[in-house]
């Protein structure tokens, strides 16, 4: 029997994608199922676990919203009586140009990607710190690590998740914690996020006039994943795999591991550039000062 057998998992973004393949994955090992979205499809996913004998049930949320967060936790309480692993999953995304972002674009993409995050720990870490045991899971993305252009409301908010995860990891070691945290940071992944699933019409930016950048840019995502999409199943197995071995972060696509050294090491040639330049302006102004200085002056 698994160890994890009569133990509870909450998903947010449940329905599809990731988070239907971390639930799947969390059945197998005979958790108790919270499945959290927006989709109207929702309740035949939870129907669909209680067919196969699981326990499930669903609750319509939107992460965006602190007050339906709390009360999905309020849910899994109420209904099995904890949390163990807790995974702020849901997520949105589209290409656009920065000056064709509009105000509500930042405001959605945050409000889901980071605020649904933000939330999600705020509700679910203080079941766990009582109960002196669980783990949260944080659905960051590649995207949170190396920056490319065109998504740029994606990329901000993935790098907040990073952050708050990298953040609130130290302060649990520090505190001696038993809760663990990491980040998820799935490259190309065979999902249909790409298409901007359950985002409302006035906000998908697929259905906006593409720039000749944008079009090339959704057709790379298209090879991305015909190339190296991983399916959902692998992505959840390491998942699982991460928490089991208190790893912090989880990248999925080691063929992204190139461009992410290329940028550390940008940043640190760049600090040390700076660093030797600061030492030649200190060792000028010293020569410049002694030069200007004279006796009786």
């Amino acid at each position: 029997m698994s160890k994890w057998a009569g133990k509870v998992a909450v998903v947010t973004g449940a329905a599809s994608g990731i988070g239907l393949g971390l639930a799947e994955r969390f059945a197998t090992e005979g958790m108790k199922l919270v499945l959290a979205d927006i989709d109207p499809q929702l309740p035949a996913v939870g129907e669909r676990f209680r067919a196969k004998g699981g326990e499930a049930i669903t609750v319509h949320t939107d992460v965006a919203d602190a007050d339906q967060v709390n009360a999905l936790a309020e849910k899994a309480l109420e209904s099995f009586g904890g949390v163990h692993i807790a995974c702020n999953n849901a997520g949105t995304g589209g290409p656009s140009a920065f000056t064709d972002l509009r105000l509500e674009d930042w405001q959605f993409q945050i409000g889901v990607n980071l605020w649904g995050v933000i939330n999600g720990v705020r509700a679910f870490l203080p079941i766990m710190l009582e109960q002196n045991e669980g783990h949260i899971v944080n659905t960051a993305s590649m995207g949170g690590l190396i920056h490319g252009p065109y998504i740029a409301p994606y990329n901000v908010s993935k790098a907040g998740v990073v952050a708050l995860t990298e953040t609130l990891n130290h302060e649990l070691v520090l505190s001696g914690s038993n809760v663990g945290v990491s980040v998820l940071c799935p490259g190309a992944v065979q999902t249909n996020m790409n298409n901007e699933p359950n985002v409302p019409p006035e906000r998908k930016m697929l259905a906006r006039k593409a720039s000749p950048a944008i079009e090339q840019l959704r057709r790379s995502l298209v090879e991305q994943l015909d190339q190296h999409g991983l399916d959902v199943p692998a992505v959840a197995a390491m998942v699982l795999d991460a928490i089991e071995k208190g790893r912090v972060h989880i990248l999925t696509n080691p063929e992204f591991t190139p461009l992410l050294q290329q940028r550390i090491d940008g940043i640190v040639g760049s600090a040390q550039a700076q660093a030797i330049d600061l030492d030649d302006l200190v060792k000028l102004a010293e020569t410049s000062g002694r030069q200007t200085a004279s006796p009786g002056s």
